[in-house]
Order: structure tokens, then sequence, then C-alpha cells
């Protein structure tokens, strides 16, 4: 099942070839959350002390990543 069939919208015209493009705010409202989340879990492992020092690196390149 696609999610289009689930989610009926209309599509929007591309600018670079004028072909459809659809627009997901709940998939976008959805990912974004997920980051928040995650970000939000990795920093109170700070605050909790979860990590040790050697592993601050690793968990601030995780953060970095994640929203690059």
């Amino acid at each position: 099942m696609d999610l289009l069939e689930l989610i009926p919208q209309k599509a929007l015209p591309r600018e670079e070839d004028g072909g459809p493009k659809h627009a997901f705010p709940l998939c976008s409202w959805v990912y974004h959350m997920k980051f928040i989340i995650v970000e939000t879990i990795l920093f109170m492992g700070f605050e909790l002390d979860l990590y040790q020092p050697y592993e601050y690196l690793l968990i601030y390149w995780h953060i970095i990543v994640r929203w690059d």
C-alpha cells in the first residue's frame, strides 16, 4: 500500500522539471520529533553521567551527524 493512497493530497508542481511533488507534513513532523527525542536522550546521558569521558566525542559526533 502506498502512502499517497492513505493520505490523499494534491500534488504540487516541482520547480526543476514540473513533475508532481507531494508534501508530507505529518511525515516531516514525525521525522523532526524523532530527532528531537534522540537528541534529548543523548543529552540526558550527560546529565545522568551515563557516559565515560572517552565517549563524549562519540556522543557529540552522533548529535552533529543527526542534524546535518
